[in-house]
């Protein structure tokens, strides 16, 4: 529960984030592409050793 509430703390001071949905299975995040970057999201993500990232096979990767 920690964890979650850490990473929704810390990508909700992002400019530009206008919707968070983080759950122990995935996160969620919708966001202003004027005022941030999908790499800027994911240093966030990175930087928290207990986040584990899985790359959705729906995006278009």
């Amino acid at each position: 529960y920690e964890a979650e509430e850490t990473i929704q703390y810390q990508l909700g001071l992002l400019p530009g984030i206008q919707s968070l949905v983080v759950t122990q299975i995935e996160i969620m995040v919708r966001y202003d592409p004027t005022q941030l970057t999908e790499a800027e999201i994911v240093r966030v993500l990175r930087a928290n050793p207990e986040v584990r990232i899985r790359e959705d096979p729906r995006a278009g990767h």
